[in-house]
Formats: C-alpha cells, structure tokens, sequence
C-alpha cells in the first residue's frame, strides 16, 4: 500500500515537531543539476562538427550543464 502524500507530510511534520522540542535544528541540503549526459567525440575534429554544435546549442537553450572532460592519456 502506497504512502498518501498526506500522510507523509502528517508524518514528517511530527518528526520535525519532535526534532524542534529536542532542541535539533535540521537544514536540508539538496543540490539538483540538469544536464546532458557523458558524451565522447573521438576524434577533436569532432568538438566543432554539427552534433557537437546541437549539444551545444540545446543545452544553451534548455540551460543544461556541460561536464567538460580531459582526455586520457
């Protein structure tokens, strides 16, 4: 059986209740990114060739984080 939203949000709304009367501050700390997935060009011809451009360009568009990766030697 499925949590209800309601009763999750009853629920932690007890538990912060009984942190705060312990005297326990919790701070949630969540840090999200969006962004595009590992891709390799294989070839460094590639990093300016047409489906490189698109990646950036969506990713520009959609504001999507871009890992820059260094090559292995």
């Amino acid at each position: 059986m499925a949590t209800t939203h309601l009763a999750w949000s009853a629920s932690e709304a007890a538990a912060r209740d009984d942190r705060r009367r312990a005297g326990v501050s919790v701070v949630p700390f969540v840090l999200l990114y969006r962004g595009i997935g590992e891709f390799h060009l294989y070839d460094s011809g590639h990093a300016n060739g047409p489906v490189a451009k698109k990646l950036m360009v969506l990713a520009e568009e959609k504001r999507l984080a871009i890992q820059r990766a260094e090559r292995s030697r």
